[in-house]
């Protein structure tokens, strides 16, 4: 998509709507490439209409919008998640909701993979791997001391503590999407429609089968996958241990 000529100047008090014009004109440019290894400030600023400088009135670098496009991407698949299940009533099945959480996943993921691709293909910071040499080399088997036995056997994940305390304030929301996956599974054990005794791990486990039947498919897709609901659904049965009504 071009960007329109002779963009109009936005009106004082209108920074926040720049700010999304930016934003969305690197989205456009994401998913015209397929990723955003050739993005930069000029290509987004073209695409908006405006001139490299104004971008640094919104954001820092390159970086910063490259964050906002994560943000942006994780709450549009946590948006279609949740209008898939709010459109079920809040009487429905739990297990329909559930199901239709987890075709609302996938059908996000196929429908702008190079976003989908972005949200989960971002480097780590380079401050949390260890250089090569300062890495300790592995023992040798007979230098592994045995692992101590546990005293009791670790308690179920609560749902609502997923374990999520490592991740970063400013990242948590990313993760919404999962938290609606774990109330899913939560609200079947709930309704006795599910025998899950651990919601947290069995959610984890769907997300995994979710996450891989997107991307296999979009790396091999010409290979003879079965329907794509039809797994997202015995995903969510097998993983998340549904039962019959």
């Amino acid at each position: 998509m071009s960007p329109t000529t002779g963009r109009v100047r936005n009106r004082r008090g209108e920074g926040d709507l720049l700010r999304n014009e930016i934003v969305s004109a690197a989205e456009r440019l994401v998913a015209q490439a397929g990723g955003d290894e050739t993005l930069t400030l000029r290509a987004i600023a073209r695409e908006a209409g405006i001139s490299a400088p104004s971008i640094y009135a919104h954001f820092d670098d390159l970086a910063a919008v490259r964050d906002a496009l994560l943000d942006a991407g994780f709450d549009r698949l946590s948006q279609s998640i949740d209008d898939s299940m709010r459109t079920l009533g809040a009487t429905t099945d739990p297990v329909r909701r559930l199901l239709a959480g987890c075709r609302a996943y996938v059908d996000f993921a196929m429908r702008e993979p190079a976003a989908y691709r972005l949200l989960f293909n971002r480097g780590r910071p380079s401050g949390e791997v260890p250089p090569p040499d300062q890495v300790p080399p592995a023992p040798l088997p007979d230098q592994v001391p045995p692992a101590p036995l546990p005293a009791q056997a670790p308690p179920p994940s609560d749902p609502s503590s997923p374990g999520l305390d490592q991740i970063p304030p400013t990242e948590r929301h990313h993760l919404d999407a999962f938290r609606m996956l774990i109330d899913g599974v939560s609200n079947c054990v709930t309704a006795g429609r599910s025998t899950s005794t651990d919601p947290v791990a069995d959610a984890t486990a769907l997300w995994t089968a979710l996450h891989g039947a997107v991307s296999l498919r979009q790396h091999l897709p010409k290979f003879p996958w079965p329907p794509l609901h039809d797994a997202a659904d015995r995903f969510a049965v097998e993983l998340a241990h549904l039962t019959p009504a």
